[in-house]
């Protein structure tokens, strides 16, 4: 039986994270493969953090520096590997071509042990963007040109693939697409309330909107509830998908009690059952994470994405009028089989 390496960020709490390892691990499992899932990025430079530097100057600094992170990162990966073998490797899928410096360094980094260990690379449903300097992009140019196969999960991450990058990139949707297909759940038809997943915004992000504060942040997101909210005792959820949204969950639950008579319920950071419970009960999602929104539309809930970050934006241009989910999911579905088919 062949042995699959799977990487991805599925240990971060991050119900986005977890959904797409849970989706990897299950495809791969029921094509008849052996799998390992190993953590793409675990943050080395906090290596470099003392109590006495509590805004983490030293760290931040280091992640700037790509040699030192290299070499954290390359030792990482290879305490990781050992003398395990594998068939391949499946790096994704996620925002793993962003300006993250850490994520940089991560791909660059595993790239080039499993490639020096003669192990396939394939990269699957990812996606990126140009906001970094030359040196950065010349870095991932350099580690994508050592993967046997690369898919992107939007179509301007293929575009920068084809014209930056010089890769000839598959498209291929969000592998969280396929969550219906592998899992098979039972989705109910009484969709009445709204779900909210609220996001903190930096000051530009939020200029990105047109608002210059947190108050007119949670202004513009009960406006949106709103619109909604036609039927009176729809109830309002409020939520997150990663954990340390925690506070802003709370904050906006608290305006609106303040300044709206919405019928509320919070559940900070549930489980990823628990969030799909939520969602199966919506009518709308309303939210700034994607894959909430993602998770919603194959649930048969209708999305408001909030378009805070250009994902966003390229995720509400391409599927938020999408009639036929089915067909993004087989396309998604397909993105997957196309590295079995290479296997085979």
């Amino acid at each position: 039986m062949q042995r699959v390496l799977l990487i991805n960020q599925g240990h971060t709490p991050n119900l986005g994270d977890i959904a797409i390892a849970k989706v990897m691990e299950s495809f791969f499992s029921q094509q008849g493969y052996t799998t390992e899932t190993m953590p793409y990025d675990e943050q080395v430079e906090q290596r470099f953090s003392f109590p006495i530097d509590r805004k983490d100057l030293l760290p931040k600094s280091m992640l700037r520096i790509s040699p030192i992170m290299d070499v954290l990162n390359r030792r990482r990966i290879r305490r990781l590997l050992g003398d395990k073998r594998f068939d391949f490797a499946v790096i994704g899928g996620g925002e793993l071509l962003g300006r993250h410096f850490g994520f940089n360094s991560s791909f660059v980094s595993w790239c080039s042990e499993l490639s020096s260990r003669h192990i396939p690379i394939y990269v699957t449903s990812v996606s990126g963007d140009l906001h970094m300097q030359d040196y950065y992009l010349n870095r991932y140019r350099k580690a994508l040109r050592k993967c046997a196969y690369v898919s992107a999960r939007d179509h301007s991450t293929e575009h920068i693939l084809h014209e930056r990058y010089g890769i000839d990139a598959h498209y291929a949707p969000d592998v969280v697409f396929t969550y219906n297909r592998l899992f098979k759940p039972q989705h109910g038809t009484d969709k009445k309330d709204i779900v909210c997943v609220p996001v903190p915004c930096k000051k530009e992000q939020l200029q990105t909107l047109g608002l210059q504060s947190e108050n007119g942040y949670f202004r513009y997101l009960a406006d949106l509830i709103s619109r909604q909210n036609e039927k009176a005792g729809k109830k309002v959820i409020i939520t997150s998908t990663v954990q340390t949204d925690e506070a802003i969950v709370h904050r906006f639950a608290k305006y609106c009690s303040t300044h709206t008579s919405y019928d509320i319920a919070i559940r900070p950071y549930p489980a990823l059952d628990e969030f799909m419970h939520l969602i199966d009960q919506a009518s709308y999602t309303i939210s700034g994470r994607m894959h909430a929104c993602i998770l919603g539309l194959i649930s048969g809930s209708r999305i408001i994405p909030i378009p805070f970050k250009e994902k966003l934006a390229v995720f509400a241009q391409e599927y938020s009028s999408a009639n036929d989910i089915e067909k993004v999911a087989e396309e998604a579905y397909q993105g997957l089989m196309h590295i079995v088919r290479q296997q085979s």
